[in-house]
């Protein structure tokens, strides 16, 4: 029996970076939610949490990793343009935090219809939707080097 793909699957997705700002070297971790959706011949997936930045393609893995970059640039940006590690801190935060409502919702609705169709995504991990809240890191870097500063990235997983 041939499962059909639901048109919007939510995801969990964790990602680190670091970065150089103006004077001073960052860390930011992030684990957040978003929304993969397919729109003709193209698939997206856009932040929920934190909003702000999307990424497309023709099929999942491009999607992904336009998301990833896309992710990087907003702080690449924020670094670009901030003085300090605290500015960079504080916009960072800003940006990190960001939600909006009717995506969250949509996010919320879309867990329900993969747990009311019990639809895995033979593609994709999955892990319990609600087993970890987004949250968001950032440390200064600049004099702090070390090995355990390394993060392995987890990627998307289908939150079910």
């Amino acid at each position: 029996m041939t499962q059909v793909q639901l048109p919007t699957l939510p995801l969990l997705f964790s990602f680190s970076q670091i970065l150089l700002g103006n004077g001073f070297v960052a860390g930011v971790r992030v684990c957040g939610r978003a929304l993969l959706e397919h729109e003709d011949e193209a698939v997206w997936i856009s932040g929920v949490k934190p909003v702000g930045f999307a990424g497309g393609g023709n099929d999942r893995a491009a999607a992904f990793i336009d998301f990833r970059k896309n992710w990087a640039a907003v702080l690449f940006d924020i670094a670009a343009d901030s003085a300090s590690f605290a500015e960079f801190e504080a916009q960072c935060s800003s940006f990190l935090a960001a939600s909006e409502e009717h995506l969250t919702s949509d996010w919320v609705q879309a867990v329900s219809e993969v747990r009311r169709t019990k639809y895995r995504d033979p593609s994709l991990p999955s892990q319990d939707a609600y087993s970890k809240q987004p949250w968001f890191k950032i440390d200064e870097l600049t004099q702090h080097y070390s090995a355990d500063k390394n993060d392995v990235e987890a990627g998307l997983l289908a939150a079910a």
